[in-house]
C-alpha cells in the first residue's frame, strides 16, 4: 500500500533566510532556484519493492502575507491565492443572493457554480482533526 502524503510547509521564510545564508557561504547566487525545485517535488511516486505500490507527494506552502519572503513564495505558488479568494467571494455572493429571492431562481448555471463551490469550501478547504482522512 502507498502512501498520500500532504506535507505542509511552515515558516517559509526562515527556511529561506538558513538557505540564503548557506549558498552566502558556500559563494553560490540564488537560491531561488533550489526553493523553486522544493515546490516542484509535488507529484505522484511508484514505491519500490513488492508488491507494487503507488503513492503521493503534494507540498502546501503556509505564507505570511506581511513577510519579505512571500514575493518569492508566491511566485512559485503561481499566485493562486487570488483565484481563491475570488472563488469563495463567488460564493458568497451567490449565497446572499439565495438568501433573498431562493435557490430556485438561479439560473442552472448558478446552482452548478454554487454546489461546486460549496464541494471546494466544505470537502476540500474545511478540515476536521476528529477525521480520519483529514
Amino acid at each position: 500500500m502507498g502512501y498520500y502524503v500532504p506535507m505542509k510547509v511552515d515558516s517559509t521564510s526562515s527556511w529561506f533566510e538558513v538557505l540564503r545564508e548557506i549558498f552566502g557561504r558556500l559563494a553560490e547566487t540564488s537560491a531561488d532556484t533550489r526553493l523553486a525545485s522544493f515546490y516542484e517535488r509535488t507529484a505522484r511516486v511508484r514505491c519500490l519493492g513488492n508488491p507494487e505500490r503507488e503513492g503521493s507527494l503534494s507540498i502546501v506552502g503556509a505564507i505570511d502575507f506581511a513577510d519579505p519572503v512571500t514575493a518569492a513564495t508566491l511566485s512559485i505558488e503561481r499566485k493562486h491565492f487570488q483565484v481563491c479568494k475570488e472563488i469563495l467571494q463567488e460564493e458568497g455572493d451567490l449565497s446572499d443572493i439565495v438568501q433573498l429571492v431562493g435557490r430556485a431562481s438561479l439560473a442552472e448555471t448558478d446552482k452548478i457554480t454554487l454546489e461546486v463551490l460549496r464541494m471546494i469550501k466544505d470537502d476540500f478547504i474545511q478540515e476536521n482533526g476528529y477525521s480520519s482522512y483529514d
